[in-house]
């Protein structure tokens, strides 16, 4: 693993204890080191349940419903918003994330300002961007499927009912 001298750096304003977490990102395919951010859980207050890195962003879904984002080149936090489960799409710049049961919000990637806000007449059973980053499915509790063009919801603040 590479060594990162200015990962001690970022790291500085976290308190060092044993629940606080640090994270340290390598590309998969290169094992190049991509960054490294400090995560101060409170005294262990707060869980993570996902982490994942998307371009030089760190995503994290933690137990307070919150999704946390931080840039992997700086360490700093970028965001914090309510939210679970995100799935991100680096393609179109957005993350795909539940709050309330059946309430899809859709969020700008870099700065979490809410995009848009979908509302299901059942709960998101899953969710999952295509490649290009220009279609979501959503798959409902109820089995009804969804495939929406993000690319033309991204540009509206609206609320939508995708259902009734």
């Amino acid at each position: 693993m590479e060594s990162n001298n200015d990962l001690a750096k970022k790291t500085q304003s976290v308190r060092r204890e044993d629940a606080n977490l640090l994270v340290e990102v390598l590309d998969g395919k290169t094992g190049k080191y991509q960054g490294g951010v400090a995560v101060d859980t409170n005294k262990n207050s707060i869980r993570i349940s996902d982490i994942f890195a998307a371009g030089n962003t760190l995503v994290i879904s933690d137990s307070q419903n919150r999704i946390l984002t931080y840039s992997l080149s700086t360490g700093e936090q970028i965001g914090k918003t309510f939210g679970r489960a995100a799935e991100v799409s680096t393609a179109s710049g957005l993350i795909a994330a539940e709050n309330e049961l059946g309430q899809l919000l859709l969020l700008n990637l870099s700065s979490l300002e809410k995009r848009d806000e979908l509302i299901f007449n059942s709960p998101i059973a899953m969710k999952h961007f295509s490649d290009d980053g220009k279609r979501l499915f959503v798959l409902t509790a109820a089995q009804t499927a969804y495939v929406l063009d993000v690319s033309a919801l991204a540009g509206s603040s609206a609320t939508k009912a995708a259902a009734n």
